[in-house]
């Protein structure tokens, strides 16, 4: 599981399978990855809070990966999880400081 940080989301298109389509942008380090989603799949209900939360910066964890046409993608069954910047910054906060034994500041 990886965490990546969100970009944007998007225009929707009609799906030659019924309802809405559309793909989610990702930053990781080195890579940028994306994912497709389809309003009518059981897995949409997933990225919900994503969909209407998520600011550009902002971090999803709990990705899972797959190969399509060879290329890594974001699993579009994967059950991510919102992590706001400020959040990512006190998570690092607390890391930093749990394992050098002082405050980042």
């Amino acid at each position: 599981m990886k965490t990546l940080q969100f970009v944007k989301i998007s225009k929707t298109y009609n799906s030659r399978h019924g309802g809405q389509m559309f793909y989610i942008f990702f930053k990781g380090t080195e890579k940028s990855y994306r994912t497709v989603l389809f309003s009518n799949m059981r897995n949409f209900r997933n990225w919900t809070e994503i969909i209407n939360n998520a600011e550009r910066g902002d971090y999803i964890s709990n990705l899972s990966f797959k190969l399509y046409k060879g290329k890594e993608i974001v699993n579009a069954d994967s059950l991510p999880k919102l992590i706001s910047q400020r959040e990512m910054k006190q998570i690092q906060a607390d890391r930093f400081e749990e394992h050098y034994g002082i405050p980042p500041y």
